[in-house]
């Protein structure tokens, strides 16, 4: 891995990333290959994380933010549903997973007419919450109560934000990541209590570390539709 290209990388903002496109992103050598080298680390522990929430024989699977479809090869048994405001981000998570079971949308949860029925089985928000503002998260997350079963679960999974004084192995992908809304697990846990949508909320702190060292945490939270509770 080059390391001096990782300390260049620590300056991106959310223009540089915008300019860049997916087609940048997903040209591994490209401006960020030093961070798709060490990528699949994140993917492979949050996928693990997703695993002990969403079992992969769920019937119906709703996924809020998908983007490209990282998450969605974990699902070949489920009736999957992707959706993404960015129009590109869903052309790939399309090519990549072509199975009769997945479908992907490009659309606003909060704003457009949904093309599919509720009644999901489990809602995911997987490393999508740090890119939005408090209020606009907390819409979401009544929204996504609203389409699943009475018997159903919200699941969350994201980035913990570090303290400044932390080392940099635990700084490294948050401060390469565009997000500008990441949340420490007191943050998350002040803002879900602010929601009545959701109850039997948990919260699990997931340490990811690779040869031993730490590398991130996330958080993955986990809640039924209060509307099942009454």
């Amino acid at each position: 891995m080059n390391l001096g290209r990782k300390f260049v990388l620590a300056s991106i903002n959310n223009r540089w990333y915008d300019d860049l496109g997916v087609e940048g992103w997903w040209n591994l050598d490209g401006p960020v290959a030093a961070l798709h080298e060490v990528n699949p680390v994140r993917v492979a522990y949050f996928l693990d994380a997703i695993r002990q929430r969403v079992p992969a024989g769920s019937p119906r699977i709703l996924e809020v933010g998908c983007a490209t479809g990282n998450v969605a090869g974990i699902f070949r048994q489920s009736e999957y549903v992707g959706v993404d405001i960015d129009q590109d981000s869903i052309a790939l998570a399309a090519l990549r997973h072509p199975g009769r079971n997945y479908a992907f949308h490009c659309l606003d949860l909060l704003e457009d007419a949904l093309p599919f029925e509720a009644g999901f089985d489990h809602v995911l928000i997987s490393h999508t919450a740090h890119h939005l503002p408090d209020e606009y998260l907390l819409r979401l997350l009544e929204r996504s109560s609203e389409l699943l079963r009475p018997d159903g679960r919200l699941v969350v999974l994201d980035m913990l934000r570090p303290a400044p004084h932390e080392p940099l192995n635990r700084q490294f992908y948050y401060r390469l990541d565009r997000g500008r809304h990441f949340r420490t697990l007191n943050e998350f846990k002040t803002l879900f209590a602010r929601t009545n949508a959701l109850c039997d909320t948990s919260f699990e702190v997931v340490r990811t570390t690779k040869w031993g060292i730490r590398v991130i945490d996330q958080v993955l939270i986990s809640g039924r539709p209060r509307r099942a509770a009454q």
